[in-house]
Parts: structure tokens; C-alpha cells; sequence
């Protein structure tokens, strides 16, 4: 079990790096701590100081031994609040993953994060003036790493589409679903995309 606050690290309460925390069910039914999955790499500010807001495990996702912590306010030396994934294997990290394409400070890249043993979907729903986008990746065999596959962004023909990405969830069978809740009115609309695989 994994357990993330976005407000760890410091007792001060406008410290919001974040941390996660695993916990093993041990024989006794009960739920003990084990071990930080701390973030992989140091955190820069845009004049490259130790930052005091990256978010670090606002989103998660668990999938057998691989862990996927989003922090979507992560300063890389890139514009703040563009964001970036911590991707670790048995709780060591393996990877650390920004967007590829233009970043802003609002892309919130790693809001939403979803990992199988073969895809690592990302959302960014701040990209492009709230309109969303999602980051596709699929785990190199020889590596072990994930690659950059495809970047989805909404139908053109659906105006009024907004944060794209907010939710995202895979499947093991490659299909995508994709959430955008403040689209048309904040009524909403989920898009559900079939295996990308050899595409």
C-alpha cells in the first residue's frame, strides 16, 4: 500500500514538496511502514535553488513491482509547474520522465498517472491554455525503460474540450481512458481509446 502527501517534507505549512510512503500487510493482518520512495533526482526552481512546490505524489499508480509518482508543479529547469513522472521499480527509482514537447508553467504534466508492466500514460491537463494533453509511453524490453510513443490531445471537431488528462487509466491490453471534467460547461467527457500498440 502507498500512501502520498503532497504537503511532507518540513513542518512548514507552505512547504508542499511531498512524499510517499509504503506500508507491507504483514503477517498479522496489519499494515506496517517499510520504506520512503523519495523523488529521484534534486528539484530546481527556475533560478535553479532547491524548490519549495513541486507536489511530489499528487498522483500515483501501482502496477506488480513498477510505481508511478506524478508531481505536477516540478520545477527541471524547465518552467515551474510543467511537471514530471518518478517512475521506480521495487521501490528503487529506474526513471525520471519530463514532458518532451513545449513546456509552460501551467502544463501540470504528472497530474494524473496510470503504469502497466508494458504503458506509462501521463496527464497534462494545463497544456495549451487548460485544453489538456496526454503523454504515452511504452516500456523498451531491452532497457527496461519507457519510451516516448505518442502524445494525445482531444478531437479537433470537440470545441470546448478543457483539462484533457485530468484523470487517465491503462489497461495491461493497451487501451486508454482519458478524462476531461471541466469539458463543455463542466459536464464532462471520458474518451476511451483502443490499444495503441503498433501505432
Amino acid at each position: 500500500m502507498f500512501i502520498s502527501s503532497t504537503e511532507g517534507f518540513g513542518d512548514d505549512p507552505f512547504i508542499r514538496k511531498g512524499t510517499v510512503l509504503e506500508y507491507t500487510l504483514s503477517a498479522s493482518n496489519k499494515w506496517i511502514y517499510h520504506r520512503n520512495l523519495d523523488p529521484s533526482i534534486p528539484i530546481l526552481y527556475e533560478d535553479h535553488i532547491l524548490s519549495d512546490k513541486y507536489l511530489y505524489g499528487t498522483s500515483i499508480s501501482v502496477y506488480s513491482d513498477y510505481t508511478a509518482v506524478g508531481a505536477y508543479w516540478e520545477c527541471n529547469g524547465t518552467p515551474c509547474s510543467s511537471g514530471a513522472v518518478h517512475i521506480f521499480f521495487k521501490g528503487e527509482i529506474l526513471q525520471y520522465i519530463i514532458p518532451l514537447y513545449e513546456q509552460s508553467s501551467t502544463d501540470r504534466f504528472g497530474f494524473s498517472v496510470s503504469i502497466t508492466y508494458n504503458t506509462l500514460v501521463v496527464g497534462a491537463p494545463g497544456f495549451d491554455g487548460d485544453i489538456g494533453s496526454v503523454y504515452v509511453y511504452y516500456k523498451d524490453l531491452n532497457s527496461g525503460f519507457f519510451l516516448f510513443k505518442k502524445r494525445l490531445r482531444p478531437p479537433i471537431f470537440d470545441i470546448g474540450v478543457k483539462n484533457f488528462g485530468w484523470s487517465v487509466v491503462t489497461s495491461i491490453y493497451g487501451s486508454i481512458i482519458v478524462g476531461a471534467p471541466f469539458s463543455f460547461s463542466s459536464r464532462g467527457i471520458v474518451y476511451h481509446y483502443l490499444s495503441l500498440f503498433e501505432k
